[in-house]
């Protein structure tokens, strides 16, 4: 006996071998890596899918699942790098919607960090030139930046008494290099570097080269990192 099938059991085995089809497709189309986590998205903006699978994607993407919908991210990975410390937005109680979820959603040199109550890139490239020698004060206020990223130009984010403040950089480190002292001198002449910093022979070509605060001086030995003089803590 031949058995016939209803055209709502034809539709329904049509739908179900595109779904097959589909889902061993996609499987062919995966590429290499993770999607990155879900964002925190409270949002009621309606957002649309932009992707099926990975080969809907360009270059190295991935069709990732966030929110209900897909999008195209790159693979998750995890950059080199701190973020700057957590700061939260005056008057903000309630966490806002995440921008990304992972360091690869963020351009080359930007990590993914939580500040101002959500997750967005933020760069941690430090500017080029350096700040002046912030002075101890006993009632520090809020500062007006938190890296040289959310400074204008290229200002740095630097400590200008109480505050941190986006500042015109120093060409070189603040204080002044010891006079240099011949091995043959006479001590009483004129005063030599302290020991500590000249012991120790780490050479340079520019305060760039040297950890703060110290500063790349000639010395009987050439270019080394030495402790300036003129500055208050060399802690």
């Amino acid at each position: 006996m031949e058995m016939k099938m209803s055209p709502i059991q034809v539709s329904f085995l049509g739908v179900f071998l595109c779904l097959v089809v589909r889902s061993i497709t996609s499987a062919c189309n995966e590429r290499p890596g993770v999607c990155p986590p879900e964002r925190f998205y409270n949002s009621s903006e309606k957002m649309e899918s932009q992707c099926e699978d990975d080969s809907e994607c360009p270059g190295d993407k991935k069709c990732c699942e966030d929110n209900g919908v897909k999008f195209c991210k790159p693979p998750a990975e995890g950059r080199n790098g701190t973020c700057p410390p957590c700061s939260y937005q005056e008057g903000i109680t309630e966490r806002r919607d995440d921008v990304c979820s992972a360091d690869s959603d963020c351009a080359p040199g930007s990590l993914c960090c939580f500040t101002d109550s959500k997750k967005e890139c933020t760069s941690t490239e430090e500017k080029e030139g350096f700040c002046g020698n912030g002075k101890f004060c006993f009632l520090p206020q809020r500062p007006l930046c938190q890296n040289d990223t959310g400074c204008p130009g290229n200002e740095k984010c630097c400590p200008s008494e109480c505050i941190d403040m986006c500042l015109p950089p120093l060409k070189e480190r603040p204080g002044q290099c010891p006079p240099v002292v011949s091995e043959e001198s006479d001590e009483d002449e004129s005063p030599k570097t302290d020991d500590y910093s000249t012991r120790i022979i780490i050479r340079c070509d520019s305060d760039a080269n040297c950890t703060a605060p110290y500063k790349c001086c000639e010395t009987m030995w050439g270019k080394n990192c030495t402790a300036p003089m003129g500055v208050e803590d060399l802690e």
